[in-house]
C-alpha cells in the first residue's frame, strides 16, 4: 500500500514552496518515455517520478504498480489522480484512462478471488465508463475518439469475463474500425481472437490472432509489445498451439530487460492462462 500520504493531501504550490519544497507540474522528467522504453524497469520508472505531482503522473505510477502486480498500490495511485483531477470535460481521454485502468484491476482481482461483491464493484465501474463514453461520443473530436475505442476495447473484455462473446465480438470489431493508428487495435484483435475462439469460429479466430502481431510491429513502446508476448502465450497455449507458444516464449526470454521484468511477464502468462483453464478467459491482466 501507498505509504505517502502526503500525495493524497490537496495541497496548494504556495504551501509547498514556504515549506521548502518546487512542485512540479511537468508529468514526468525529461526523456523518462526513452529511458523507461531502453530499461523496462518497472521499479526505476516509478522511482524516477518521485517530486512530480501532475495528475497524470499518478495515473503512470499506477500502471507501473499495475505492471509489477502490485494491484492494491497501483489502485491508490488512480485514486490520488482522480482526486487532483481538474473537470473531466478538460482532458477527458486522461480521465477516462483512470477508469478503464482501475475498471481492469478489478477485473483482474475478481478474476482471481471471484465473489458476488467483487463482480458487483466491476460491474458498477463499468457503468461510470459507459456513461462517460456516452458523453464523449463526437467522433470528429480526436481526445473524443480515444476515449470511444479505450472504452469500447474494456467493455468487449468485460463481456468476455462474462461469457458473453457475442457481443464482445461485435463491439471488438466496431472498436477495431474506429481505430486511426496501426498499433491501436491491438487489444481489440486479441479480444475479436478470443471471442471467436470461444464461439467456434476458429479461422476467424486465427486471422484476428495473426492480426496482433501486424500491429504489435508498431508498438512505440516495449512495455506494450511484452504484455501482447503475455496475452499471445496464454491464448497459443490454452488452444494447443505449442508452436506458436514457443516461439513468444523464446521471444520473450530473448528480450534485453531485467530478469524482475521478464518474471513479472511470466507471472501475467500464468494469471492469464490460469484463467482460460477456468473457461472464462481473461485478457487484460
Amino acid at each position: 500500500i501507498d505509504d505517502r500520504p502526503k500525495r493524497l493531501l490537496p495541497l496548494s504550490s504556495s504551501i509547498l514552496t514556504a515549506a521548502g519544497f518546487v512542485m512540479k507540474q511537468e508529468i514526468y522528467p525529461k526523456d523518462f518515455r526513452g529511458e523507461v522504453n531502453k530499461r523496462l524497469d518497472f521499479e526505476w520508472a516509478y522511482n524516477a517520478l518521485e517530486g512530480y505531482e501532475h495528475y497524470h503522473t499518478y495515473s503512470i505510477r499506477g500502471v507501473m504498480r499495475m505492471l509489477q502486480l502490485r494491484n492494491d498500490e497501483a489502485l491508490a495511485e488512480f485514486d490520488a489522480a482522480e482526486q487532483r483531477f481538474p473537470e473531466p470535460k478538460t482532458d477527458p481521454a486522461r480521465y477516462n484512462f483512470i477508469m478503464t485502468q482501475r475498471a481492469t484491476i478489478f477485473l483482474m482481482q475478481e478474476a482471481q478471488e471471484p465473489s458476488d461483491s467483487s463482480a458487483e464493484r466491476t460491474d458498477k465501474e463499468m457503468e461510470r465508463i459507459e456513461q462517460f463514453a456516452a458523453a464523449y461520443d463526437d467522433p470528429k473530436d480526436e481526445r473524443e475518439n480515444i476515449v470511444r475505442i479505450a472504452s469500447g476495447k474494456l467493455r468487449a473484455a468485460h463481456h468476455i469475463a462474462r461469457g458473453r462473446f457475442a457481443e464482445s465480438l461485435e463491439l471488438s470489431q466496431r472498436t477495431i474500425s474506429q481505430c486511426d493508428s496501426p498499433e491501436q487495435p491491438t487489444l481489440a484483435y486479441v479480444l475479436a481472437a478470443t471471442a471467436c475462439h470461444e464461439l467456434g469460429l476458429f479461422k476467424q479466430s486465427r486471422r484476428h490472432y495473426e492480426n496482433v502481431e501486424l500491429c504489435m510491429a508498431f508498438y512505440p513502446d516495449r512495455i506494450f509489445f511484452c504484455m501482447a508476448i503475455a496475452r499471445l502465450m496464454s491464448m497459443s497455449k490454452y488452444w494447443g498451439w505449442e508452436g506458436e507458444y514457443q516461439r513468444w516464449l523464446q521471444t520473450l526470454d530473448a528480450m534485453d530487460c531485467p530478469p524482475e521484468t521478464r518474471d513479472l511477464m511470466f507471472q501475467r502468462f500464468e494469471l492469464l492462462f490460469g484463467r482460460c483453464k477456468s473457461g472464462k478467459p481473461l485478457v487484460l491482466a
